[in-house]
């Protein structure tokens, strides 16, 4: 897909869900970001792998299951907040 229409199609998504929000309650809000955020660190693998090699750099002595779950929970994170 050309970067353009990825560009697009994102902003048409972003759009979509803002409306959809704004009519939400703030906790079930944050709930649903949190959910989202999750799915998307499934999703964008190459930058949880960033995310993760970047933990394990500034915290060595994190075992590699804390490392992936501070990683995921970062994606959870940024997207509820």
């Amino acid at each position: 897909m050309k970067r353009e229409r990825r560009f697009a199609l994102e902003a048409g998504v972003a759009s979509a869900v803002g409306g959809l929000v704004r009519r939400l309650p703030r906790r079930r809000v944050l709930d649903l970001g949190s959910r989202l955020g999750r799915v998307w660190a499934g999703i964008d693998r190459r930058h949880l792998a960033i995310a993760a090699d970047n933990l394990r750099r500034a915290f060595p002595e994190w075992d590699h299951s804390r490392v992936m779950r501070t990683a995921h929970g970062v994606y959870a994170h940024f997207s509820a907040g």
